[in-house]
């Protein structure tokens, strides 16, 4: 019965997170992008691990996520799975995720580490920075820096040209997340949902 919870779990939640996990690796393969300068078979191969590790890691901060906000949203599962379940999940997760990056490389795993720990504030039950102002927006700004030299990474030693070019993308990473607050404020608010934004801007960005 528990291994039939669990099953119905993961195939509700690759089927609702798919989509925006996919969105979110387009960030760590833009990276990739730029630093690769030669296919070859073996660098094929070193980018179908990535691609593997960084969903395992993309899931890892969506579960976790969710796990933060727990009480508020469980009504949204397929199916009832306690609270430690979803933190085990999202560990599990991030457990085989970064020895696979490690495979790849040092440098890889390293910015996949941080990574991780970037984006725990954002929803941990004793920080939660998710439900207040500007911090969601600048924690997503240092997340898309560190998504694109994670790919970055994978094929070149991050310099400064990654640096400049990661700022770029973080931008559009963190002007994404505040249009997504802005358009969901009112059922946030609704439903009792942490939110980082607030009337006024919401009405600035969405007026009638």
């Amino acid at each position: 019965m528990e291994e039939n919870r669990v099953r119905i779990f993961i195939f509700h939640y690759l089927r609702t997170r798919m989509p925006e996990t996919f969105l979110m690796m387009g960030f760590p393969f833009a990276g990739v992008l730029f630093s690769l300068s030669v296919w070859s078979l073996s660098t094929l191969r070193r980018l179908i691990i990535f691609c593997f590790a960084t969903f395992l890691l993309g899931i890892h901060i969506y579960i976790f996520n969710d796990w933060g906000t727990f009480s508020s949203e469980r009504d949204r599962f397929a199916v009832d799975i306690p609270k430690r379940g979803l933190l085990f999940c999202s560990f599990a997760l991030l457990g085989v995720s970064l020895p696979t990056y490690f495979l790849l490389s040092y440098r890889t795993f390293f910015i996949a580490a941080i990574l991780s720990f970037t984006w725990m504030p954002y929803a941990h039950p004793g920080i939660l920075i998710k439900g207040k102002p500007v911090l969601p927006t600048m924690e997503h700004f240092l997340a898309g820096i560190l998504m694109f030299l994670l790919g970055y990474s994978l094929f070149k030693q991050p310099d400064l040209e990654g640096f400049a070019v990661s700022g770029y993308f973080a931008l559009i990473f963190s002007a994404g997340h505040l249009n997504h607050e802005a358009k969901d404020y009112e059922e946030d608010n609704h439903q009792n949902l942490p939110s980082g934004q607030s009337p006024p801007l919401n009405s600035l960005l969405y007026t009638k």
